[in-house]
């Protein structure tokens, strides 16, 4: 997904686009930038996040569209499907939502906060990453990504979980983060890798203890964009000026140890069962790395 609103569909073995869909400035001039994308459980379908708060539901099979909501007040900055694919949850600057997939129906769960990132769990268990206030988020981006210096890094924040179709406010703190939570990523085992504006991302038990820690910017405090696991349990951290790879707990020289990759990357996903991992960068370009 592109800033221009493009978005392309790419087969990993071959290294080849199966189709494309040009951005706004040669179709559609109203077609918003793509800010956040997510891929529903069975492949079907892609939910595309815009910077007005809309959201697009994409056939993957050739990138016709199949809807298309007003959401947020805001930009979309994250994006998941349930395990069954029952519910998308949505966050932004104004907090976090989740969308019905059947009948298209949004619902509100916490305005309070920004949501930069979320995961799940399972099909009534989600992670969420909140910002103590909805303009750290842009302040972020601008300073820490390539903006124009002087703006804030976000303040505090926290990783809350629980089930956000129950009533009242079921989402309980997992305390451990000192800053920001900017991302969360699903590891296997039913586990969650979690990061922070300090550089510092956590491993998660399913009930919630501390499993492992990787300390990304020891040397050089800077926030995490993105995190993404590899099956022999690496963590691809996408910090500020580099790709950080590390097993949590390695100790530096060790064979699980962090190494650093030069590529400035917005988001990363796992591939291939794990095996890889897909790097989007803000030059434009895709990077496949390996653990």
């Amino acid at each position: 997904a592109r800033s221009d609103g493009g978005l392309a569909l790419w087969d990993v073995a071959r290294r080849e686009a199966r189709w494309a869909r040009p951005g706004a400035a040669t179709v559609d001039p109203a077609r918003r930038p793509i800010v956040a994308l997510a891929w529903s459980p069975d492949g079907e379908t892609l939910a595309l996040g815009r910077d007005d708060g809309g959201l697009e539901l994409v056939a993957a099979r050739d990138g016709s569209t199949r809807g298309a909501l007003d959401v947020h007040a805001g930009p979309v900055l994250a994006l998941a499907w349930s395990p069954d694919g029952a519910t998308l949850a949505s966050g932004s600057v104004d907090g976090l939502r989740t969308i019905d997939v059947a009948t298209r129906r949004a619902t509100l769960h916490r305005r309070r906060r920004a949501v930069p990132a979320l995961a799940w769990l399972e099909p009534r268990r989600l992670a969420v990453a909140e910002a103590e206030r909805a303009d750290v988020i842009a302040a972020w981006l601008a300073a820490d990504l390539g903006g124009p210096p002087g703006a804030r890094r976000p303040a505090g924040g926290g990783l809350f979980v629980g089930d956000p179709l129950a009533g009242g406010d079921p989402l309980a703190p997992w305390s451990g983060h000192g800053a920001a939570v900017l991302a969360v990523t699903r590891l296997p085992g039913g586990r969650l890798a979690s990061a922070d504006a300090d550089g510092v991302a956590l491993v998660w038990s399913p009930v919630g203890d501390v499993a492992g820690t990787v300390a990304g910017a020891t040397t050089r405090r800077a926030v995490v964009a993105a995190i993404a696991g590899f099956a022999d349990g690496r963590l691809a951290l996408a910090l500020p000026d580099r790709l950080l790879l590390a097993t949590p707990g390695a100790a530096q020289g060790s064979p699980g140890g962090p190494r650093e990759v030069p590529l400035v990357a917005s988001a990363l996903v796992a591939v291939d069962g794990g095996r890889a991992v897909a790097a989007g960068c803000w030059d434009g370009r895709v990077w496949l790395v390996g653990p």
